[in-house]
């Protein structure tokens, strides 16, 4: 993840638009489609693959958490690798 960091690019695929942006110190994914999210853009957390298994268990197990299904939960957190 470490490639991402300093990238300010903004790359074009189609009619998406994938950027990466630090804030407060966390590396965000910034994904922008007309036909995702009424157009806005999207905002996925980068998460290291150390923490990968952690992350899917606070946010399927914690009390807090329930099950939100792999769509959501990879809409909120990038897991690269992760297969859905």
């Amino acid at each position: 993840m470490q490639k991402y960091w300093n990238r300010g690019d903004t790359k074009l695929k189609g009619q998406a638009e994938v950027a990466f942006e630090v804030k407060s110190g966390v590396l965000y994914r910034v994904y922008k489609h007309p036909h995702v999210n009424n157009g806005k853009p999207v905002k996925q957390v980068m998460v290291p693959a150390p923490l990968r298994k952690q992350i899917m268990e606070v946010a399927n197990g914690s009390i807090m958490g329930g099950h939100m299904g792999i769509k959501k939960i990879g809409s909120a957190f990038l897991l690269a690798g992760y297969s859905r």
